[in-house]
């Protein structure tokens, strides 16, 4: 790791290690292009006394652009709220603080958010027990240590609608355990602010009333409609952001890992980020914008506190180290390559030893 860390300081120089202008065009173009959906879903529609057909034709672009609403949601977590949850969108903190609130706004809830996955995944990274991304038990099975029951057979089969479903079973369910219990997986909430529970609840009504109230009241729409376009909305992000994670975890090449009671991981932190993530399509500038540099995951998870827009040049300099130091680098050359690595995976857990 000293090496890694000389030679990534060697590439800095002068640099700063947060976001650059590029990063904040970025940011402005997913966030106008969000709106604009957003509205013309809502507000616009077939003109009064037209034909069935056109009404029709209407109702399945409306469809369509809440598809590409959910994937922009997600968008906005990987490119913005990410980066400011783990302090690298910006130098100052109250720019990270305020843009990491746009979890909140999308559902989630930021406070949680950073334990779940700044503590505990990046601590504890496909550790079962420990990891929370990888506990879906008892419906799918993503690690070796888990028990393994019947329905697991089929699960890389259901896994793309239960990926779909995923997200809002996170914002309206876990988030409320998470409240309630003041636990996330194994691991106790000594406390929670006040202020914080203030901004659950203010969250949650904020978030309902963008999705759910905004539409039925002002774009008249039918309650049943307005659920309807929420749930594709939904269910179009949480494929996305399970997709985009599950493949820099539960893949072939990476490593799930059994560590005793008293929490000791067996190696170095580098090593054990190194072995457990992978990197995928990093050749590929389109994928790298969309998903905010998650396709280079080994380089966020040792450095998660720089920005994904210096990603690519670390991940050659990541790569060149793990090959002389003999350490296997955990990588995809492309996403679909990553995708079928995932399902393979799946079906291996599913299947008895």
């Amino acid at each position: 790791m000293e090496t890694l860390n000389t030679r990534v300081n060697e590439y800095f120089g002068k640099r700063k290690r947060t976001g650059d202008w590029q990063l904040y065009v970025k940011a402005a173009i997913i966030l106008v292009l969000f709106v604009l959906i957003y509205s013309a879903i809502v507000f616009v529609h077939a003109p009064p006394g037209s034909l069935w057909y056109v009404v029709w034709i209407y109702a399945i672009v409306r469809v369509l652009l809440c598809v590409v609403l959910g994937t922009l949601a997600a968008a906005i977590g990987f490119n913005i709220m990410h980066d400011a949850g783990h302090g690298s969108l910006s130098q100052k903190k109250w720019v990270n603080t305020m843009w990491g609130y746009t979890l909140n706004m999308l559902g989630g809830n930021i406070f949680f958010w950073l334990i779940k996955h700044n503590i505990i995944h990046h601590t504890y990274t496909n550790i079962n027990g420990h990891d929370d991304d990888i506990n879906v038990e008892p419906i799918m099975r993503m690690h070796p240590d888990q028990p393994l029951h019947p329905l697991h057979h089929y699960q890389q089969w259901y896994a793309l609608p239960l990926y779909g479903l995923g997200y809002g079973y996170w914002i309206w369910f876990q988030d409320w355990k998470k409240l309630l219990t003041k636990k996330i997986g194994r691991k106790e909430i000594k406390s929670i602010p006040t202020v914080e529970y203030f901004i659950f609840f203010l969250s949650k009504i904020v978030h309902v009333s963008i999705f759910i109230l905004v539409p039925y009241f002002f774009g008249g729409f039918s309650f049943v409609q307005v659920l309807c376009g929420y749930l594709v909305f939904v269910c179009s992000c949480g494929i996305v952001i399970s997709v985009v994670f599950q493949l820099a975890h539960a893949v072939e090449k990476t490593h799930m890992i059994s560590v005793p009671e008293d929490y000791l991981i067996p190696e170095s932190f580098a090593l054990h980020q190194i072995r457990t993530t992978a990197d995928f399509a990093p050749d590929n500038k389109l994928i790298s914008w969309l998903v905010g540099g998650l396709n280079f995951q080994v380089e966020h998870h040792l450095f998660p506190k720089i920005s994904h827009v210096h990603y690519p040049a670390i991940q050659k300099i990541v790569e060149k180290t793990c090959a002389e130091l003999g350490v296997q680098y955990n990588v995809y050359d492309t996403a679909l390559e990553a995708i079928g690595s995932h399902f393979k995976f799946l079906k291996t857990m599913g299947s008895p030893a």
